[in-house]
């Protein structure tokens, strides 16, 4: 009786965490969505809709959404962003140097470093990574066209991420392991060279990180999807 009464409160038990799960997820989607649209309407203003929304405003909402739904499955969301040195170059070589460098620094430097592989792709735990070109003044300063990287990464390469967390300068970034492959090598280091400073940090607010590292989306609309077998432009 008593072996009965232990199996049917397991039952019961198993049965309220199944149909809550749902609900719970629901309500985090929910609380998602809300600091997603107070972030997207202006001071003072009523908190937009989803209807309210421009399309860059819906876009950039959906990327949001993708990266709140990669650290729901249990990923962990970083934000890098690249500064560089750009001389006396005018905006259009600035964006040629800025697409080019976070590149080359991402799969020559980065990425070879956190997997301590040469071969990375072939790496089952790839971070999801976007990066957006952004020109507003980024911690008070002008610094020209620069970029920020929004990575949803897995326990190994987070673990990688953490010792190299906080503000880096280039001679900092020289200590990565490269590939030995002569050309990736030679890229990798042309691409810190190029690079003024590298900031990343763990992101607390996925929603409000991910919006921010968009929001020059509207006139910079091609942005870097790493994480695949090839770069995607979107």
């Amino acid at each position: 009786m008593f072996l009965q009464f232990i199996r049917k409160s397991q039952a019961m038990l198993n049965n309220a965490i199944r149909y809550s799960l749902p609900s719970l997820q629901s309500l985090n989607k929910s609380i998602f969505k809300s600091k997603a649209l107070q972030y997207l309407s202006k001071m003072n203003q009523p908190i937009k809709k989803v209807s309210d929304l421009t399309k860059t405003e819906k876009e950039r909402l959906s990327i949001a959404d993708y990266f709140h739904d990669l650290e729901v499955e249990g990923r962990r969301l970083y934000m890098l962003t690249l500064t560089y040195n750009y001389g006396n170059k005018k905006e259009e070589h600035q964006k040629i140097m800025a697409e080019k460098t976070s590149i080359h620094f991402y799969q020559y430097a980065l990425l070879p470093h956190l997997t301590n592989k040469k071969n990375f792709y072939r790496q089952p735990d790839l971070p999801i990574c976007y990066s957006f070109l952004d020109d507003q003044p980024y911690e008070r300063k002008r610094v020209g066209i620069h970029s920020h990287m929004i990575m949803a990464v897995k326990n190994t390469i987070d673990l990688g991420l953490q010792k190299l967390k906080g503000f880096l300068l280039p001679h900092e970034i020289v200590k990565m392991n490269m590939p030995k492959n002569s050309i990736q090598q030679e890229n990798g280091m042309r691409s810190i060279d190029r690079i003024r400073s590298f900031d990343i940090q763990r992101c607390e607010r996925g929603e409000v990180v991910t919006l921010y590292a968009s929001k020059s989306i509207q006139k910079y609309p091609e942005y870097k999807v790493f994480g695949y077998k090839k770069i995607i432009n979107r």
